[in-house]
């Protein structure tokens, strides 16, 4: 017996118990009398592999019962199975509801059953193909992450700080495809790869740059891009991360982005506005004063994105500073204090993340020169002891 659920949607009772009679046994199986049912029924016992559904049914007709189905579930195969079998209706069906199959009653219990399981093999096919895509852009962006943390724990402590905002803001105002303004956080300085280490360092100690090493410095967007558009389902976010210095180009509203340039637009000034205020932040400016700061420049940045900024907590708040040896040191933990070795040399400076990659070499010197203890940290409260 089939595992994945199917659903028949259908007024009449007499062949709702039908169905129930001719394929309970062979596919695990459940009825509607109507569209509303039926959606409720998508909604808290789902997901559903195969939905059939009628055509002619009171209130919501198939068509649109299959249509609403596509919006809300698009990886349930759907199907239409009427009496009525004109041609421009089974065009309607295929166009306005992407029907895998139109089928006719009275309909022999063979070829429905052969239908429900070429329904099922599309559906396998369908979730099979998302989870190896999900799978691969999970993967995809850990190495890229790890690779930042390796070659600039600055760039990547940065880029964790970013995602923090980024998330406030997009979470505040309710805005469509969160997910791409916090990858684009995430990934905001993966471009910093290209970028000469000494610069680097400049940049993240608060050093001034000459005129050239900022042409360099500003450089890494376009670095990012180039190694992001690569990836499948990451091109508004390298669009986004291009643009995370550019003007703004973006005035609408911003719970409604229907179009990826919108999109683009939007994340972009979201990206930029965390940037400044990580700016100011790791200049020494208290939230409050940066938020001060930042709500008087109305020309760069949407309304809606500088009043959401108001309710950020600082970060500090989240934070409690701990004592710990070189073995306790976590993923996530940020250093509050350098980090030195036996000898005295700076291994990783205040303020970073403590990342994989350094946490290994942390405990690959401990085992070896040694490293100067306890090591003074922040800890999110997530991670604290209950």
């Amino acid at each position: 017996m089939a595992t994945e659920k199917i659903l028949f949607v259908d007024d009449d009772a007499q062949v709702r118990r039908g169905y129930h009679r001719r394929l309970s046994e062979e596919f695990s199986l459940q009825t509607a009398a109507d569209g509303m049912e039926g959606l409720a029924l998508l909604e808290t016992q789902g997901p559903f592999a195969v939905v059939v559904a009628d055509l002619r049914m009171p209130g919501m007709n198939g068509i649109e019962f299959l249509l609403q189905v596509k919006d809300r579930f698009p990886d349930t195969v759907r199907m239409m199975l009427t009496a009525y079998a004109d041609m421009e209706t089974a065009i309607n069906a295929v166009n306005e509801g992407n029907v895998f199959r139109f089928l006719t009653k009275p309909c022999p219990a063979e070829t429905l059953a052969n239908a429900l399981k070429m329904g099922i093999e599309q559906y396998r096919l369908i979730t099979a193909e998302r989870e190896l895509l999900n799978k691969t852009l999970k993967g995809s962006i850990e190495i890229l992450s790890e690779i930042l943390g390796l070659v600039s724990p600055e760039a990547f402590s940065q880029s964790y700080r970013l995602r923090h905002v980024v998330r406030h803001l997009a979470s505040s105002l309710h805005v469509p495809h969160r997910w791409h303004f916090e990858l684009a956080a995430m990934l905001s300085q993966i471009g910093c790869v290209a970028i000469p280490p000494a610069i680097l360092k400049k940049v993240h100690h608060g050093e001034a740059l000459n005129p050239n090493e900022v042409r360099m410095y500003h450089s890494h967007p376009q670095a990012a891009r180039k190694l992001l558009e690569k990836i499948p389902r990451l091109d508004i976010i390298a669009r986004i991360i291009e643009n995370q210095y550019a003007p703004p180009r973006f005035n609408g509203d911003v719970q409604q982005l229907s179009k990826p340039d919108d999109v683009v637009a939007i994340g972009a000034q979201i990206l930029k506005l965390a940037l400044e205020y990580d700016r100011l932040a790791q200049q020494g400016v208290s939230p409050r004063d940066a938020v001060i700061n930042l709500r008087k420049r109305t020309d760069e940045f949407h309304p809606h994105l500088l009043a959401a900024l108001h309710t950020l907590p600082g970060a500090e708040e989240a934070l409690h500073i701990r004592e710990v040896s070189v073995l306790q040191l976590q993923e996530g933990m940020i250093l509050a204090d350098d980090v030195l070795s036996a000898t005295g040399l700076r291994l990783a400076s205040k303020g970073l993340t403590i990342t994989a990659p350094l946490l290994i070499r942390l405990q690959n010197y401990a085992r070896g020169i040694g490293i100067k203890e306890p090591i003074l940290v922040r800890v999110p409260q997530n991670m604290l002891s209950p």
